[in-house]
């Protein structure tokens, strides 16, 4: 089956932690990532996380941060598969100074 995807999806091994408000507390899970693409990543979860909303996620050690919205939600052995779509302003602020943001 073929998928239509938008971007093309680049395996990537990092770790990020996502950060969203539920019932007036900040909630923070760290979470390890599968692969990413221009408009959004796939990520590996110990803990479910809130599948309406946006969330913050920021790279551990490095310098990739920004807002994304959750698009799927998988119950998965080793914990959830969660796809989040970066907003457009997080996709402008990522690839500002790039000309050519797919091959980043």
């Amino acid at each position: 089956m073929r998928e239509n995807r938008n971007h093309v999806r680049i395996p990537e091994s990092a770790i990020f932690e996502l950060t969203w408000t539920e019932h007036g507390q900040d909630l923070t899970v760290r979470v390890q990532t599968i692969d990413i693409a221009t408009g959004g990543m796939k990520v590996l979860s110990p803990a479910p996380v809130p599948s309406i909303g946006e969330i913050s996620f920021s790279k551990l050690h490095g310098e990739l941060d920004g807002v994304a919205r959750v698009r799927y939600i998988s119950k998965t052995e080793g914990g959830y598969v969660v796809g989040l779509e970066f907003t457009p302003e997080t996709v402008r602020n990522l690839f500002a100074y790039s000309s050519e943001p797919e091959e980043i």
